[in-house]
């Protein structure tokens, strides 16, 4: 256990303590009090619950920690982190490099949770703690709170850390649901999506032989298969064969979490026996929310709209689903609006240290192991200087009376 200091200049709060998790029975001791804060806390996803964080921590001992901050006995804040090791750039010395907890399995969307009226003195206290740890690079991808992001980033220096920040205001769109899919379709899309989706649909007038599969449990897996291999073939192309099922492997994991969870939502689009397309979606059914996270379609099928009928399928069926937001994920921001979405709110942060803490480098404890396979590594490519450098960081950093 650690502590920070808190509040920060100009906020009334009491003194924080901030723990570091890293066992996960401990994570599993913080199982109501975090259920407790994802209730409270408006700006929370399903992506930074508890339940959906378990399934990335308990596979991964060693990979993950948790900054949780306290009030006594109150759990006020959680910042979930990822935890990898690397070569640094002189390839003679080990480092930590941190990311959002939730990128383990992929998730789109990460950062914090916060009880509302703490985030200044919350985030300070992580900050205050974050600036002493030792780690060479920190990336925070998907925040969706822009301003807890910018806070966190306020309090390092540039002397000390090197800044990136992307996104914005429009890194992402929700489409607010109504009640019905036909008041949808006559408030929200444009002309020319409202014209598609009256013509192609299925039921309608030019629908052919066009039938949609709304799966889920058990009978997702099977979709969930075939769904992948029609994005891989699609993909192959641009990415290359082999990032193509690298990439194809994390949405599996992804969505195997979702799955796992009773989250996972499919909508399939066929013509007779053929797979013309798929939405995945993780269901967030707490806010009413169906966050659409991978799409397939058959590029082949080009007398048909196929994204363009699929998505409308989606939304009919996430209005069906008594869902109030529709989250277009990765689809582009102009396409999205075509359907009536609204830009959302969405950043990534990168910190770069110039330097290591003082007193100590840049690799933490939690990665020794991590770092004796790289080291094992450079010993069986006969790069003896190197590993021989880095198995003497590794003795240098480890602590007497440790057992690890």
């Amino acid at each position: 256990m650690s502590e920070a200091n808190g509040p920060q200049p100009g906020d009334t709060a009491p003194l924080l303590r901030v723990e570091l998790v890293d066992r996960f029975e401990r994570f599993a001791a913080l199982r109501p009090a975090w259920q407790v804060l994802e209730s409270r806390d408006p700006e929370a996803t399903v992506f930074l619950s508890w339940d959906w964080l378990a399934q990335a921590f308990r596979p991964a001992p060693g990979q993950w920690r948790v900054m949780a901050v306290f009030r006594g006995a109150a759990l006020v804040a959680v910042l979930p982190l990822s935890y990898r090791v690397a070569w640094g750039p002189d390839r003679m010395s080990l480092q930590t490099r941190i990311a959002s907890g939730g990128r383990l399995v992929s998730s789109p969307y990460c950062g914090l949770l916060c009880e509302p009226g703490y985030e200044n003195s919350a985030i300070g206290a992580l900050a205050g703690l974050l600036r002493t740890m030792p780690w060479a690079r920190m990336t925070l991808h998907g925040v969706t709170v822009p301003r807890r992001a910018d806070r966190l980033l306020k309090a390092f220096d540039a002397e000390s850390v090197a800044v990136s920040r992307n996104g914005g205001p429009g890194g992402r769109a929700e489409l607010d649901l109504p009640r019905a899919f036909d008041t949808y379709l006559r408030r929200d899309p444009d002309a020319a999506i409202r014209e598609a989706i009256e013509r192609h649909a299925p039921g309608g007038a030019g629908r052919g032989r066009l039938s949609v599969e709304l799966a889920s449990g058990r009978g997702a897996k099977a979709q969930l298969g075939a769904m992948l291999r029609l994005w891989m073939v699609d993909h192959a192309g641009s990415r290359g064969a082999a990032a193509a099922r690298a990439a194809a492997a994390r949405y599996l994991h992804l969505l195997g979490c979702a799955d796992r969870m009773g989250r996972l939502g499919l909508v399939v689009l066929r013509s007779d026996d053929a797979l013309l397309g798929a939405f995945a979606h993780v269901t967030d059914p707490r806010r009413r929310v169906a966050h659409a996270v991978l799409g397939a379609v058959d590029t082949q099928a080009t007398n048909l709209p196929v994204a363009t009928v699929l998505r409308a399928e989606a939304i009919r069926w996430a209005i069906g689903q008594g869902f109030t937001r529709y989250d277009f994920g990765p689809a582009p921001i102009a396409e999205a609006r075509a359907f009536g979405a609204m830009p959302r709110p969405l950043v990534s942060l990168s910190l770069q240290r110039r330097g290591a803490p003082a007193g100590q480098d840049c690799l933490d404890p939690i990665g020794h192991r991590a770092a004796l396979r790289l080291v094992l590594n450079r010993v069986e490519s006969g790069k003896a200087g190197s590993a021989a450098a880095g198995l003497r960081q590794i003795i240098d950093r480890m602590d007497p009376t440790s057992r690890d």
